[in-house]
């Protein structure tokens, strides 16, 4: 994996922290590449030109490493007056674009990821999926499927029967073939139970069960442009992965299984490809011990310090390293906390791997959780 950072002068000094990983099967080359970027010459600008020098960038990477684009998330300090300008931006792009209201930090208006990857195609499956074809598998990325009605309970199972036609209308379902789920919940705190109780419900109508597995995910504070949204629903299927090639993460030494503490999903989950690699999808991770407890309450850099380690026995448990991490996302309870926690984090990632955005966790007492996706070689 090489990491790198780049200044795009073109596009009004957007920075990128690039991490680019080659994967060689048979003499046959693919190059995934996931980036970070963030305008910093003027953070006054106007939000439209900052999204749009953060797509020309995109554009520029894609240009010369003949990769293409296929999924995006902005994070926007403030979602109801900046959303339009991302969907604008992006009307005429091919990819998914998930846009949620997280604070960028240190504090800006914008900020983005974006996925890439050669040698595939991509097709329009709805208004919320697309289908990325690399050769020997589907993928299919799903965002903001959202609902404006009732309270988060009703709101995450109609989200989620959505979820399950779109599946359904392509050959798929969520237990077989779901990897990876992020529910962006507003006032998560308030709303957080709602979300809880509608998933494990669906789950288990879904064959879902402590007996099976559940799925890789994230559960935190983000928001939507309309108000009335109370859970924002963003998804990753794959369709030609055998099901001895999944392999579901624990780290059973440092944390229990979330259904111990009435929670459905898994720490994590590793897909090897036919390709000859294997990716990591690393979910929300907090602070937590192996009987579900919060350590280190009040104290951040301790909690950063057991998060930490708690990725870490997930990476392990998947044959990875740090260095393997592609993009790792942190989520920040309070804009405070930030500098203390920036520096804790550096001393075991490069800051061309992370970036922090402000979203408190499920728990009041968690100042901090991280989510990570990882790349590596068989």
């Amino acid at each position: 994996m090489k990491h790198e950072k780049r200044v795009f002068e073109d596009s009004n000094r957007i920075v990128a922290n690039i991490s680019t990983f080659a994967a060689d099967n048979a003499g046959r080359n693919r190059l995934i590449i996931h980036s970070t970027f963030v305008p910093t010459s003027d953070k006054c600008s106007d939000v439209m030109s900052q999204v749009d020098n953060i797509r020309l960038a995109i554009e520029q990477i894609e240009k010369e490493t003949g990769t293409i684009a296929f999924f995006v998330r902005f994070h926007l300090s403030d979602i109801a007056t900046q959303a339009n300008y991302v969907k604008q931006s992006f009307s005429g792009k091919k990819c998914a674009v998930s846009i949620v209201g997280q604070p960028p930090m240190p504090l800006c208006k914008v900020q983005a990821i974006a996925m890439f990857e050669s040698g595939i195609e991509i097709s329009s499956v709805d208004a919320n999926t697309i289908k990325v074809d690399n050769g020997d598998e589907e993928c299919f990325w799903t965002t903001r499927l959202a609902d404006a009605n009732d309270d988060s309970y009703k709101q995450t199972h109609r989200q989620l029967q959505q979820y399950e036609k779109i599946l359904a209308e392509n050959g798929m379902n969520i237990a077989e073939h779901c990897v990876r789920t992020w529910f962006f919940v507003r006032d998560i705190d308030r709303n957080y139970g709602g979300v809880v109780v509608g998933r494990r419900e669906n789950f288990l109508l879904n064959g879902l069960t402590p007996d099976t597995h559940y799925i890789a995910s994230t559960g935190i504070e983000g928001k939507h442009e309309d108000h009335n949204v109370l859970s924002l629903f963003d998804a990753y299927a794959v369709k030609g992965i055998p099901s001895d090639k999944r392999q579901i993460l624990y780290a059973a030494q440092n944390m229990n299984k979330t259904i111990e503490y009435g929670v459905t999903f898994e720490r994590g989950v590793c897909i090897h490809h036919s390709a000859g690699y294997k990716q990591v999808y690393i979910s929300g991770t907090a602070s937590i011990d192996t009987k579900g407890a919060v350590l280190h309450v009040g104290d951040v850099k301790g909690q950063v310090k057991r998060m930490t380690e708690n990725v870490n026995a997930l990476l392990e448990e998947a044959g990875c390293k740090w260095d393997d991490i592609s993009q790792a996302t942190v989520y920040l309870r309070d804009i405070a906390d930030y500098e203390c926690a920036y520096n804790e984090l550096s001393k075991i990632l490069t800051d061309k791997q992370f970036i922090i955005v402000q979203a408190p966790v499920c728990r009041p007492a968690w100042l901090i959780e991280m989510e990570a996706i990882a790349i590596g070689k068989e």
